[in-house]
């Protein structure tokens, strides 16, 4: 049974949030939707609700096409969708935890430390992540970054949005 959750949550969360994700960095017409999300300069709870409708729209396929995909159970979809908000609210939230437990945590999972280097202005920091587990953060050797973490972050891409929108 947690064999089936745990498989079943991580591949929601890399087909509904991470392949999506990817796909507006990387394709202009989308990057243009997800722009709205990144071009909060002050990251907190309220800039994980800060989305284009069409990107809402285009999630939602997405999410759709993984429960295709996938085939899990009601149940396990349901509680997919419960941790992704909460983690939407989390890792977008303005906490400090301390920088040793966001680090070991962010092997595992998306913290908010972790995501506010996504959301940092200078590439490649906002590479794409999943909402719940950084497996695709590792990938991108995220956690390492964060090591290396500037006192002062600067956040969102406000110099780029009176500029031609290009994805990051």
């Amino acid at each position: 049974v947690w064999l089936y959750v745990l498989t079943g949550l991580v591949l929601l969360d890399l087909i509904g949030a991470w392949f999506v994700h990817w796909l507006e960095h990387k394709i202009s017409w989308l990057w243009r939707f997800h722009i709205i999300h990144h071009s909060d300069i002050h990251v907190d709870v309220t800039s994980g609700l800060r989305h284009h409708p069409g990107e809402n729209i285009l999630r939602l396929l997405f999410t759709s096409l993984a429960v295709f995909i996938v085939g899990p159970s009601f149940g396990l979809v349901m509680l997919y969708q419960t941790i992704s908000a909460f983690f939407a609210h989390l890792t977008h939230a303005n906490i400090k935890m301390p920088l040793g437990l966001d680090y070991a945590l962010s092997f595992i999972f998306v913290t908010p430390h972790f995501h506010k280097v996504h959301h940092h202005y200078v590439q490649p920091y906002t590479t794409p992540i999943t909402e719940i587990y950084s497996l695709s953060g590792i990938t991108f050797l995220v956690p390492l970054f964060m090591k290396k973490t500037l006192k002062v972050w600067s956040m969102g891409l406000t110099h780029i949005l009176s500029l031609r929108i290009t994805p990051v």
